[in-house]
């Protein structure tokens, strides 16, 4: 999804306050919205951490003046001070503006890499025409060096191409003083015929193993189950997500209320409405503990939780 379009509807979803949350890059992640900008997540990474605040009290003012003004001093400063690139940060601005409703377009980043910075100077120039011109008018072409003289006893390297080659144009083996102990032995090929085979069957069984290795390691290596299962709390609570929507596999809400409750344990908001909702729907005999998760998710500031506490009561 395009990143202004992943912004707009975690906004609808969230309200505008989530411009001033962290989470703001996961659920962005989530939306897989980085994955033609991936330098963006730098960038938005830098305003939400910076600016989130200021976003969310321009975002509640009646008219859009307020926003545009913190916009441009935004932009200022991701250019001036932290040297990001300005077609990033123009994007950045139109994203956050089209998701408000402000404008109806965005203006994309010129280059879509991975780094976000102005690329520093004092580079040199690559001077390959110049060395092609050299080449061309045969200035600054330096004297060829003086061929060697060989020794006495010793064939020059012109003596040893022709000393190789056989009649008919064939290459025969090269000449090797073995009684001395010098040259080159025989290579593995020719002292064993069956060494390719052998060898293309010991790759095969390696690659073989490393798959089985990866496929076993692969739930605790994938963001963000390797991350839930080291303790990180925005990671729990996108785990419990995904169980809950089957992202990445089958539904399990058994699981998903487990992570949830992790991270909910921790203070998440998010998760503790989310857990409350799961209470909620599960009949009568949860309500005290949905109204529990609710209150506490409605003391964290989710205003959506303290409407639900009201309409369980």
């Amino acid at each position: 999804m395009k990143l202004q379009e992943a912004l707009r509807e975690i906004i609808m979803k969230y309200g505008v306050g989530v411009l001033g949350e962290k989470r703001l890059v996961f659920l962005l992640s989530d939306f897989r919205a980085f994955d033609g900008y991936p330098a963006m997540r730098q960038v938005m990474s830098a305003i939400v951490s910076r600016y989130g605040k200021d976003l969310c009290r321009a975002a509640g003012a009646e008219s859009g003046s307020d926003m545009r003004r913190l916009l441009g001093t935004i932009r200022t400063s991701l250019v001036s001070g932290m040297r990001f690139r300005e077609d990033l940060a123009d994007f950045a601005s139109d994203c956050i503006l089209y998701a408000l409703g402000l404008v109806s377009s965005v203006r994309e980043p010129v280059d879509h890499g991975f780094d976000p910075t102005v690329p520093g100077s004092g580079v040199e120039k690559d001077n390959g025409d110049d060395a092609v011109h050299e080449a061309q008018t045969g200035s600054g072409a330096t004297d060829a060096p003086e061929q060697s003289v060989p020794e006495k006893g010793h064939l020059s390297t012109a003596d040893t191409d022709s000393a190789d080659r056989a009649p008919h144009g064939e290459v025969s083996e090269p000449h090797r003083d073995m009684s001395s102990g010098k040259g080159n032995p025989p290579s593995p090929e020719r002292r064993h015929p069956w060494y390719t085979s052998s060898r293309a069957l010991w790759i095969f069984a390696g690659l073989s193993v490393a798959l089985a290795s990866l496929q076993l390691a692969y739930p605790y290596i994938r963001y963000p189950i390797g991350a839930a299962h080291l303790g990180n709390t925005e990671a729990e609570y996108q785990l419990g997500n995904d169980y809950a929507s089957g992202r990445g596999g089958e539904r399990n809400p058994a699981e998903a209320v487990k992570w949830w409750r992790k991270a909910a344990e921790k203070g998440h908001a998010q998760a503790q409405h989310n857990l409350g909702v799961a209470y909620a729907g599960s009949g009568n005999a949860n309500r005290d503990e949905a109204a529990k998760w609710f209150r506490k998710a409605c003391e964290s500031g989710l205003s959506e939780s303290c409407e639900a506490l009201k309409n369980i009561k």
